[in-house]
């Protein structure tokens, strides 16, 4: 994925139930294969929209890796699928502590959703 493609969805940066088991199965995925194997367009070329998880999409999937990750994207928002790609490609994170702390100093809550 391209910073620019996350540009599109306006940069998402939002955390949900769920987050952390979504980043593991994507992470699962290119375990098996550096190029995402049979989610490539999904999550290797940022395809997100719901058009990409049809059944069509669905009959490539070789791997239980694949399944459960297709599965988790494809119950996700847009916007959450969009955030959490780019939570994994390293277009932005969280430091927790440190950022919480940054943004309770000017009165906000972090990108992150968390506390």
């Amino acid at each position: 994925m391209c910073e620019g493609c996350w540009g599109e969805y306006g940069n998402p940066v939002e955390r949900f139930e769920g987050f952390e088991k979504v980043v593991e199965a994507i992470k699962a995925v290119y375990g098996e294969d550096y190029v995402g194997g049979a989610l490539h367009i999904q999550i290797d070329d940022f395809n997100v929209e719901d058009m990409h998880f049809d059944a069509r999409a669905e009959e490539r999937i070789k791997t239980e890796a694949e399944r459960k990750c297709f599965d988790l994207l494809k119950g996700l928002t847009l916007r959450q699928r969009a955030s959490v790609l780019a939570y994994h490609d390293g277009y932005w994170y969280c430091d927790e502590e440190e950022a919480h702390r940054l943004y309770a100093t000017i009165g906000k809550v972090c990108p992150c959703n968390r506390q």
